[in-house]
């Protein structure tokens, strides 16, 4: 018998062993999967050249004690010419603006891209609404974190669902507080296009803030972000984003939502429509 449960005990320890490289070598390929996809964020839309959309911002307030807090809605049409991108306000909660108002806001808005493409990084690079898009995910990602959670597809493609748990902070990372807290709380799912190597979805849920200063003021309850991309050929660009919150404090719970939707993707010089109407599946 005690042969017997020897001869177990060393299958099941060579089992074991033999399975550990497939383990590591899966875990290896998926970091560095998503170190190219996360890299692939901020640059896949230059394959684009020139091109036009539209834009609609609209933000909603909830608060306690009857107080009130007026939604918002603005409208934007974007412009993408020799790389850089310009926003134009169209509209703001039903009202028209004029042309030569349009035109301010479009001057000021090519000052403001150029001094932040002066810096150089290639978020700063991309165009502010590919960059507000990705604002779930512009905390520090760390290898081994990633595991893989099936198949899936997003607007008729397949892609892969991937999720990122946090493993706590490092104390020997030089990122600052506020983002190891973030790390440490942040649970993330991607939905990524292997082929392309881009992102075609994602969630962030932060499971609790209370790394956040001024708790003793107000303590942030809840804090979700989300995005869904549209395939424009082989690029994968925003169609609708949203950031919700919810803030309890002595007088109550204040809570909101930020969602931008972009659509109407058109060459710039013949317009021609690139891809099918927003949230197309």
């Amino acid at each position: 018998m005690a042969a017997i449960l020897r001869s177990l005990i060393l299958v099941a320890a060579v089992a074991w062993a033999s399975a550990m490289p497939t383990a590591r070598t899966q875990a290896n390929d998926i970091d560095a999967l998503m170190e190219r996809v996360l890299e692939n964020r901020y640059t896949s839309w230059q394959e684009l050249g020139d091109f036009t959309l539209r834009h609609v911002l609209a933000v909603d307030l909830e608060a306690p004690l009857e107080i009130p807090f007026p939604g918002l809605r603005r409208e934007y049409e974007w412009y993408v010419l020799d790389g850089m991108a310009i926003r134009s306000p169209v509209r703001f909660n039903g009202i028209d603006l004029d042309a030569g108002d349009r035109r301010d806001a479009e001057n000021d808005w090519r000052r403001g891209e150029r001094r932040r493409r002066a810096h150089g990084d290639p978020q700063d690079l991309a165009p502010r609404f590919v960059s507000d898009a990705f604002y779930g995910t512009e905390f520090p990602f760390e290898p081994g974190a990633y595991y893989f959670a099936g198949h899936d597809t997003v607007a008729g493609r397949e892609v892969v669902r991937i999720e990122y748990y946090p493993t706590g902070p490092d104390p020997k990372s030089s990122s600052t507080r506020l983002n190891q807290g973030f790390n440490k709380t942040s649970l993330v799912t991607f939905w990524v296009d292997v082929k392309t190597e881009q992102i075609a979805k994602y969630e962030f849920a932060n499971a609790g803030m209370d790394f956040l200063p001024l708790r003793w003021l107000a303590r942030v309850e809840g804090f979700k972000a989300s995005a869904e991309m549209i395939p424009v050929g082989d690029v994968w660009m925003p169609a609708r984003a949203t950031v919700r919150g919810r803030i309890m404090t002595a007088r109550g719970a204040f809570q909101g939502s930020i969602t931008q939707e972009f659509f109407d993707y058109r060459e710039a010089e013949t317009g021609t429509r690139l891809v099918g109407p927003v949230g197309a599946r």
